[in-house]
């Protein structure tokens, strides 16, 4: 018995969106933007922003994993008493807590000029370890992840992709394979909220009431594009109302929701015109050890 993590994830630049629960793959990608002139968007302010991605449904997410978990250990009760060996379900147990703890993730941005950093770390439910089998178990157990990609104008690119597992992982260099960026044009048509604990305003973009799969972005004012990177200056997001409004559980079970599997990212921190350290826009010290790809 081996099942896929139940959450959406906000894990830019690799994905989009996906929902894996049992047999069930939805993929929700919104429409390519269009584009428009970076030079003629926004401020080149120094700007840093930090967002979480967690549960927007926690008590759903809590209910499905604990149903997910007890099929698990049900199923390998019986496996273990039908092949004679010995099966203790309380060293499954796992606090409320630590599921919330199962799917995380942080997104740091950090916009200068013509640079921009991302960096992105988080957990992700360890499904390949988990099912009914002796060698395998029925904890609710994570995966770290980690990567790093930073821009230096056009024609520069750094990244880093980390196997934590392993503690290993790879770093590639671009230079001179110039790639201009062209910024998303953004419909600031919605309302405008302060984002907690940040004092700082976003504005959301226009509803977009004929797409069931649009997804809803506050930009921060008073631009919502950075000028001198012409990328997105996002503050919160969450899944279309036609996911949120999904709350009937899936055949043959009780408590397993796409609801329950929705997540919001939103910032908890934003910090305009502020000093960046130069080591955010430079290959991360803990990376020195990786192979490095380079293309001139």
């Amino acid at each position: 018995m081996t099942l896929p993590s139940i959450f959406f994830h906000y894990d830019m630049p690799r994905q989009a969106g996906l929902l894996m629960f049992g047999g069930l793959l939805l993929l929700v990608q919104g429409c390519s933007p269009k584009e428009v002139d970076t030079a003629a968007i926004g401020f080149k302010s120094s700007i840093t922003i930090v967002r979480e991605t967690k549960p927007e449904f926690p008590a759903q997410a809590l209910a499905s994993y604990r149903e997910l978990q007890q099929r698990c250990m049900e199923g390998r009760a019986g496996l273990a008493k039908a092949q004679g060996w010995t099966y203790e379900p309380a060293t499954d147990a796992i606090t409320d807590a630590g599921i919330l703890a199962l799917n995380t993730q942080k997104t740091e941005e950090y916009f200068d000029g013509a640079k921009y950093a991302i960096i992105t770390t988080g957990t992700q439910f360890d499904s390949e370890n988990f099912g009914v089998t002796q060698e395998l178990n029925c904890k609710l157990l994570s995966m770290p992840f980690k990567s790093v990609e930073i821009r230096n104008g056009d024609c520069h690119s750094m990244n880093v992709e980390y196997d934590l597992s392993k503690s290993t992982g790879r770093r590639s260099e671009l230079k001179g394979l110039c790639d201009k960026h062209k910024a998303p044009a953004i419909d600031q048509d919605g309302p405008t909220v302060t984002v907690a604990g940040t004092g700082q305003q976003c504005k959301w973009n226009k509803p977009d009431n004929g797409n069931p799969l649009h997804v809803a972005t506050c930009t921060l004012l008073p631009e919502p594009v950075h000028a001198g990177t012409g990328r997105e200056l996002l503050a919160i997001r969450k899944m279309t109302d036609y996911l949120r409004t999904s709350n009937q559980p899936m055949p043959g079970t009780t408590s397993m929701t796409i609801q329950a599997g929705l997540t919001i990212d939103q910032a908890t921190h934003i910090d305009v015109g502020g000093a960046i350290p130069a080591a955010k826009f430079e290959f991360p010290a803990d990376s020195a050890t990786f192979g490095l790809e380079k293309i001139n």
